[in-house]
């Protein structure tokens, strides 16, 4: 695979060359299930950024992935442990929990104690020049939503959601100025056949690709690294029939 070629059809989607062609990306199944499709124990993709990069490589060249390597795992503890610092990784269910998610605060909540110090994140992202941001809304977020919209996601941004949040809805709301993404169920692609997973993907192109700043199809959050290979494949292989029913 030439590496140079990784991630063009990114930069193309955020540069607004291929708004029309949806893109897939598989975002929660790197890099996990990556260094253990590479061969690597799955405590690489935690402790040792580089071959959790190779993994990812050879993984977006197998599965077809428009992506990038995910670098937010393994490239963060490079750099905290560069700096000296120290990490104490998730122990339990509820250290991973969607924390802005309605299930765990109310609209009111997530006004008083998310939306500031989101809004005021971002903002400052912004402000170093850089120009798009990716932001998943984890979980259940649907009452969230008209607060989420108050926050600057670049120009344009990438928001991607789970299965709670319907792929219309978020066209509806943020699709004038950000790339919708999601938002296929994480525990379908795990434990579902890939027939059922297949239908899922396509009724999600469907729905994606009426958002005027294009369409990514991916995982509604992260996946296992044990998903079945077969599995994952369906999400390319949707895409690639959907694009060529419309003709893309």
């Amino acid at each position: 695979m030439d590496i140079t070629q990784v991630g063009k059809q990114f930069r193309d989607l955020l540069s607004g060359k291929i708004e029309n062609r949806p893109l897939v990306w598989l975002w929660g199944a790197v890099p996990s299930f990556a260094v253990q499709n590479a061969g690597f124990p799955v405590a690489a993709a935690y402790n040792d950024p580089h071959k959790s990069f190779d993994a990812q490589i050879e993984t977006i060249a197998q599965f077809g992935d428009d992506g990038i390597p995910r670098m937010a795992v393994g490239g963060a503890s490079d750099v905290t442990w560069a700096f000296g610092g120290t990490l104490k990784w998730p122990v339990g269910e509820y250290d991973m929990a969607p924390t802005a998610s309605n299930q765990m605060l109310s609209p009111r909540f997530f006004e008083t104690f998310v939306l500031p110090y989101q809004k005021e994140l971002h903002e400052k992202i912004l402000q170093t020049g850089i120009q798009h941001i990716y932001c998943h809304i984890c979980g259940e977020q649907n009452k969230n939503l008209p607060l989420w919209r108050k926050v600057p996601m670049g120009n344009p941004g990438i928001v991607s959601f789970g299965h709670e949040v319907a792929i219309e809805t978020a066209v509806k709301l943020f699709g004038r100025d950000c790339i919708i993404a999601g938002n296929i169920e994480p525990a379908v692609i795990h434990l579902g056949q890939p027939d059922e997973i297949y239908r899922l993907c396509m009724a999600a192109l469907t729905q994606g690709s009426q958002s005027p700043c294009g369409y990514i199809l991916m995982p509604g959050c992260g996946i296992p690294p044990n998903v079945p290979a077969e599995n994952l494949l369906m999400l390319k292989k949707a895409a690639t029939d959907f694009m060529d029913d419309q003709n893309i």
